[in-house]
């Protein structure tokens, strides 16, 4: 019976190990808000959020612009990206990683 009981104890803790942290939701930018004059840059960093709603900094992400006229986006490193404003206008940046993507508007404000 002690045997028995000894293994099945062992059995449920080989089990606990698993600290996987949850696979992210979305993703968020900081800062949230998008907005930038013609001819300046704007330093965003980007951050899994998981379904409980940690956050988990989104160092492997890609990031693309909608349309070069009004911004364009230059990526950094672990998960940051400039974003410089082009002309006046509203244009979206995608931030892709791990299975998905979000799209963030970006306004362009004259200079």
């Amino acid at each position: 019976m002690v045997p028995t009981l000894l293994w099945l104890a062992l059995s449920g803790l080989a089990g606990c190990g698993d600290n996987e942290p949850p696979a992210p939701d979305r993703i968020a930018l900081a800062p949230s808000i998008l907005r930038v004059a013609a001819g300046a840059s704007l330093e965003v960093a980007a951050s899994y959020v998981g379904v409980d709603h940690t956050l988990t900094a989104a160092t492997d992400v890609t990031w693309s612009i909608g349309d070069a006229v009004i911004a364009m986006v230059t990526p950094g490193a672990a998960g940051h990206a400039t974003i410089r404003g082009i002309d006046a206008g509203t244009t979206t940046v995608t931030v892709a990683g791990q299975g998905i993507a979000d799209a963030f508007t970006v306004t362009v404000t004259g200079p």
